[in-house]
């Protein structure tokens, strides 16, 4: 691995976020080292990376990352060719605010107007190396309708993500809503097919379970599990699900449902 040696990211931190503060009127800042490597990865690598939030929306942050690493292959870029190691985002927190005027505190951040110079990714000179995600949250604070959500505990992750062959996918997270008052210890693992060309997508197997919790749940607890096949075809407006195995409140369903016309808002439903 050659790293920049003569050009240290770190000495430029002061500068960077001056700019950042410019661009955006927000603050960032890097509690660690920022690295920077050329050969034979073109990468980024951060630790301790802070994202200060909108004005008005007080000093917890918007964004935090313990630990970020982006890097891409340095000669398949010279054939057009986008060879992405796994992203690795450890640690990450996102606390996102609607406050009592339906100002968010990431509007500041969207630009609505597109780029007509810019031009789409081919999907197929795409690899990604796929996603790690470790220990992160989420929170969202409504304060017109009071209600209050966070995730945390989530770990993500996905296998290589090369276009047209099955993408492998889990996820584990702990929800917290209080409207209504619930929690949700969550466990989800899949293998994501697609076929763009004809709109086809299978999520198969599927395996989904569940812990809720809450005063409104009967017995204050219940397990949820759903063993499924999933197809949708977009082309032909329909969906699906074989190999059915749901568990709830102590009520089993079984069998197979298809559901057509699924983009419509009244889609028709057979068991």
């Amino acid at each position: 691995m050659i790293y920049i040696s003569t050009l240290d990211p770190n000495d430029y931190k002061s500068l960077i976020a001056e700019k950042f503060r410019e661009e955006t009127g927000r603050t960032i800042t890097f509690d660690g080292d920022i690295t920077i490597s050329i050969y034979p990865w073109l990468g980024l690598e951060s630790n301790g990376v802070t994202i200060g939030n909108a004005p008005g929306f007080g000093d917890t942050p918007f964004l935090h990352t313990d630990h970020t690493m982006v890097r891409i292959k340095f000669m398949p870029l010279l054939r057009e060719k986008y060879e992405i190691d796994t992203v690795r985002l450890y640690g990450l927190s996102v606390n996102l605010i609607k406050d009592e005027t339906g100002r968010t505190n990431w509007d500041d951040l969207v630009n609505g107007e597109e780029d007509e110079g810019s031009s789409n990714l081919p999907l197929a000179a795409l690899v990604l190396g796929g996603v790690d995600i470790r220990d992160a949250s989420f929170s969202w604070d409504d304060q017109v309708s009071g209600a209050h959500y966070t995730i945390s505990n989530m770990m993500m992750k996905t296998g290589e993500l090369v276009y047209g062959e099955p993408i492998d996918v889990s996820l584990t997270m702990d929800a917290v809503s209080n409207q209504p008052e619930l929690t949700a210890d969550v466990t989800f693992t899949s293998t994501i097919s697609y076929d763009l060309d004809n709109e086809i997508y299978d999520i198969a197997p599927l395996d989904f379970r569940m812990i809720l919790a809450g005063p409104n749940v009967p017995q204050n607890s219940t397990d949820i599990t759903l063993q499924s096949a999933i197809r949708i075809n977009l082309d032909y407006e329909t969906m699906t699900v074989s190999n059915l195995d749901f568990n709830a409140l102590g009520a089993n369903l079984t069998g197979t449902i298809n559901v057509s016309n699924i983009l419509d808002e009244k889609p028709s439903l057979q068991t």
